[in-house]
C-alpha cells in the first residue's frame, strides 16, 4: 500500500496473477527482480527472462543511476549489495538468462527475450 508502506498480504501471489492477466495482452512483461517474484514466477510454472548488467558493469550502473536522479540512500544500497545482487541473478534457475555487457540497455537485447 503507497499510503501506509505496508505490502499486501496476498504478495507474491496478488502479483503472480496480474503477470498472468496481463501474459496475453503483451509480448513482453517487465516485472521485479527480486528473488521472492523470481521464486514465484518458477513454481508457477511462468516462462521467463532475466535480464541483467554483468558484475564488471558496476561503476557504470551506479553511474547511471545517479544520472538519473536516484536518491543517495538508493545508490549506497546499491554500491554496498551490487556483486551479491548480481550473483543472485546468475544463479536463479528455471529462467533464461541475457546478461548486458558494457554500454548495453534493455533496448539492445529485446529481440533476445521474446
Amino acid at each position: 500500500d503507497q499510503a501506509t508502506g505496508e505490502r499486501n498480504p496476498n504478495w507474491p501471489n496478488n502479483y503472480i496473477d496480474h503477470v498472468k492477466d496481463g501474459s496475453d495482452k503483451a509480448d513482453i512483461i517487465l516485472v521485479s527482480s527480486h528473488d521472492v517474484v523470481r521464486n514465484a514466477l518458477v513454481s508457477n510454472g511462468i516462462k521467463f527472462t532475466l535480464v541483467y548488467p554483468s558484475l564488471e558493469m558496476k561503476d557504470e550502473y551506479i553511474q547511471r543511476y545517479k544520472d538519473r536522479g536516484s536518491n543517495e540512500k538508493f545508490i549506497k544500497l546499491l554500491e554496498a549489495n551490487y556483486e551479491n545482487w548480481i550473483k543472485e541473478l546468475m544463479a536463479q534457475e528455471g529462467c533464461k538468462h541475457v546478461v548486458l555487457q558494457p554500454g548495453q540497455y534493455l533496448s539492445d537485447v529485446v529481440d533476445q527475450i521474446k
